[in-house]
């Protein structure tokens, strides 16, 4: 098993041709998908850190035999993704994706999505720079979600809370983590 941190996937991200500004939304994504493990296998045999399915690694010009390789994982991605402007194909991107369905476009995740919940933490996992850019500001926080209070917090003050920051990105690694196990 490798695990990676946002940083080195955010470099796969990059490295592949997805577009730096849209690298905290990827990174986030990919927490919600694997955990940023590039073992990561679910039960439907979706592979890698965005778990992309052994039919789309050929038609995107990647061999399926280097889908643990972060940046041959990362290229089918941005391919599939447009680019980075399309997150569709990854079901973490859906709040609820059975009451939602399948879209052929999804432009963001969707608020309350784990790969929205996970903006904060990508975004201070990569530094203060990472946040911004073309990702949606988050909704004021009204309620005790931590995630969206740290990354308005972020937005407001340009600072990071060192412990607290930490203290998130281990509790949602974790939470991803226990998601991702019960896949295998």
């Amino acid at each position: 098993m490798a695990l990676l941190t946002a940083v080195q996937v955010a470099d796969a991200w990059v490295t592949a041709g997805g577009p730096k500004h849209r690298a905290t939304e990827w990174v986030a994504i990919a927490m919600g998908e694997s955990s940023l493990r590039t073992d990561a296998r679910s039960s439907a045999d979706a592979r890698g850190l965005w778990q992309i399915m052994p039919f789309n690694f050929a038609p995107n010009g990647v061999d399926i035999n280097h889908w643990q390789d972060p940046v041959a994982n990362a290229l089918v991605a941005v391919r599939m993704s447009g680019r980075g402007t399309n997150c569709a194909a990854w079901d973490s991107c859906y709040r609820d994706i059975e009451a939602s369905g399948r879209y052929t476009f999804l432009a963001w995740p969707e608020q309350g999505s784990a790969d929205f919940n996970n903006l904060a933490i990508a975004g201070a996992a990569l530094g203060t720079h990472a946040i911004g850019g073309s990702v949606p500001p988050p909704e004021p926080v009204i309620g005790g979600d931590a995630a969206r209070a740290l990354a308005r917090l972020h937005i407001i003050t340009g600072k990071m809370i060192p412990s607290f920051g930490r203290q998130l990105i281990r509790q949602r690694m974790l939470m991803n983590r226990q998601w991702t196990d019960g896949w295998r």
